[in-house]
């Protein structure tokens, strides 16, 4: 279906087909949608999607499969890591073929390394072999899976967010030594130092982060800014 529309469109249409709240954006809003996600349409391409009708583009995402290896990184809000995902499965008709290796680095967990599940959003095997990839997951002090969590690798534009699982994965980030920071709002940040990153290998990293909220629901320690009503 998709060997006739463009690239960016396509990051659209499967995100909608994997993500309710992003299809109801994209069918009413459109250029929005890609707004969303901070992906920028080139001018014919956003001219194709605001002259698709609306029922046709309904039926479009609503016709549209989405593999079990590339929801992860439709299921997320970085273009970057849905480009690359369509990338790697354009690279061989299923994108789960493809293996690259991984290192662990698991609190409490050795180091290990074993074949990756997918290369999905990696990009192709060339451009793998070129750069080290990070993914794992975010988790409370329950176990609970948080989502909607900033993961930052500092120093580069390397950034994503975990989806509704806790998961994330960070691809294209050029081999050496980085801080890795995880935060969002009503959790303590957490930052790990010395995380490697090897060119054709995926690192596995985890993150753990407590509630700072107050039993109301409110931040812990609350800073409250006044003005004396004696003060001019």
């Amino acid at each position: 279906m998709f060997k006739e529309i463009p690239r960016g469109v396509e990051v659209l249409i499967k995100k909608a087909a994997v993500d309710p709240a992003f299809k109801k954006i994209l069918l009413e809003k459109r250029a929005e949608a890609a707004e969303a996600i901070a992906l920028k349409l080139e001018p014919a391409e956003a001219a194709m999607l605001e002259a698709v009708p609306e029922a046709q583009l309904r039926a479009i995402v609503a016709s549209t499969k989405v593999s079990p290896s590339l929801r992860p990184a439709f299921l997320g809000y970085a273009a970057g890591a849905m480009v690359a995902a369509l990338g790697a499965s354009a690279y061989g008709e299923d994108p789960d073929e493809w293996e690259m290796r991984t290192t662990g680095i698991d609190p409490d967990i050795p180091e290990t390394t074993e074949p990756a599940e997918t290369a999905d959003t990696v990009g192709d095997a060339e451009r793998a072999t070129e750069y080290g990839t990070l993914s794992g997951t975010v988790t409370d002090e329950n176990g609970q899976p948080i989502g909607g969590v900033m993961i930052v690798v500092i120093t580069t534009n390397r950034f994503t967010t975990t989806n509704a699982d806790g998961y994330y994965i960070i691809a294209f980030v050029p081999e050496g030594l980085y801080e890795v920071k995880a935060s969002r709002v009503g959790y303590d940040s957490q930052t790990r130092e010395d995380v490697k990153f090897i060119n054709g290998y995926r690192t596995n990293l985890s993150f753990f982060l407590t509630s700072n909220l107050s039993s109301e629901g409110f931040p812990s320690d609350p800073i409250i800014k006044g003005i004396r009503p004696d003060v001019p």
